[in-house]
């Protein structure tokens, strides 16, 4: 979905871990970031993404990318880390080999993954701690982190700009605070089951006979996860509001839906049910369209790039399948797509980045077709 969002292209058989890649070299295409870029507007870009990451050029065209997942490989460089950082970073690189501290480290993350949102607070506060924490801890960025990011770069960024974002926290294991999880609840569910709901229950769902009590227990937790990411996006969303009054476009979007038992199967792998597939949708123009109203016409993914190019005066490529959302904004009407494709390789229920690894051991391909009100 999210190179859909920013090629705004359906590009059929390709892995999308090598479709950055394909589209640069074979295609000889600019990716929508470079088309930004080149109309000189500042492009930024931070997420806590396994699939996109500098690994797979997904910060071709970007002029600031944090990428939260660097830190999570063997490959720690200390380029984006502050000088002021650099000192105590090497220290403490020779401090640790010498002390030979790598059993208890890998013990106390797994420590600190589960509780990382119970000290959000310190995440949010000081990033710059957070910059030194993650070089050597193999956690993602927080949406603590990226949230005070952000803000950051709202108090003295150029304008014109496109600044891009992903949030992980809405995905297994779920494990949001006490707080968000009790608006959903009215008894509180301990750590230790926590534990279980999402490392056996939710694993291995085949082991377990799925009750309704069980089911809701973990629709609680995403819901919770769901509370906790709102409550950061909403202070995002304020201080673009005090930051801008007029001429800003917000997109607030899913890149995938989730699903809980209702085909049988929990997460999101390798189907294209309609859980998965229909995701919320918010584009607000700050300043010139403040009421909110909801839009029944099909859109895509695709759509996404076309509808900030048109809002940024820029020319959209030929190429690019996607159409412009903006008309649906100012209460006009747009014409819907003849076809909506969407496709996933999978094997035994799980999904596949390769469509030809997957047919050799068994996968296979699947495509569904949707057309107004039906889909095939």
């Amino acid at each position: 979905v999210q190179v859909d969002m920013l090629e705004a292209q359906y590009i059929p058989e390709i892995s999308f871990f090598v479709l950055n890649i394909v589209v640069a070299v074979i295609y000889n295409l600019n990716s929508f970031p470079e088309i930004l870029k080149s109309n000189k507007i500042t492009t930024i870009g931070i997420h806590n993404n396994p699939n996109l990451g500098e690994f797979f050029n997904y910060n071709r065209g970007f002029d600031i990318f944090l990428d939260g997942m660097k830190y999570e490989t063997e490959m720690k460089t200390l380029s984006v880390i502050e000088k002021k950082q650099r000192i105590f970073s090497q220290f403490f690189t020779y401090f640790l080999k010498c002390l030979n501290y790598k059993n208890l480290l890998t013990k106390l993350s797994r420590f600190l993954r589960i509780f990382s949102k119970q000290i959000d607070w310190l995440r949010f506060t000081f990033p710059s701690i957070s910059d030194i924490f993650y070089t050597y801890f193999p956690i993602r960025f927080s949406t603590p982190y990226i949230a005070k990011r952000i803000i950051n770069f709202l108090k003295d960024v150029k304008t014109p700009f496109f600044l891009w974002a992903h949030f992980m926290d809405v995905h297994h294991p779920y494990n949001p605070p006490q707080k968000n999880l009790m608006k959903f609840r009215t008894k509180k569910l301990s750590y230790s089951e926590i534990f279980q709901l999402n490392h056996q229950v939710y694993s291995n769902p085949k082991k377990f006979k799925i009750k309704d009590f069980i089911l809701q227990k973990l629709i609680d937790l995403y819901d919770g996860e769901i509370n906790y990411l709102d409550n950061y996006l909403s202070k995002i969303y304020k201080n673009i509001k005090k930051r801008f009054t007029k001429n800003c476009l917000v997109i607030i979007l899913a890149d995938h839906g989730e699903s809980f038992f209702e085909h049988g199967f929990f997460d999101h792998q390798g189907n294209i049910f309609d859980e998965l597939l229909k995701i919320p949708v918010f584009i607000i123009d700050i300043g010139n369209h403040t009421s909110f109203s909801k839009v029944s016409q099909i859109a895509q993914t695709i759509d996404i790039a076309p509808t900030i190019l048109e809002y940024f005066e820029i020319d959209i490529p030929e190429l690019f399948e996607g159409k412009s959302l903006l008309p649906l904004l100012y209460g006009k009407t747009i014409k819907e797509a003849k076809l909506i494709i969407s496709e996933t390789y999978q094997k035994g229920g799980k999904m596949k980045r390769n469509e030809d690894l997957s047919h050799e051991f068994g996968g296979y391909t699947l495509i569904s077709i949707r057309k107004g009100e039906w889909k095939y």
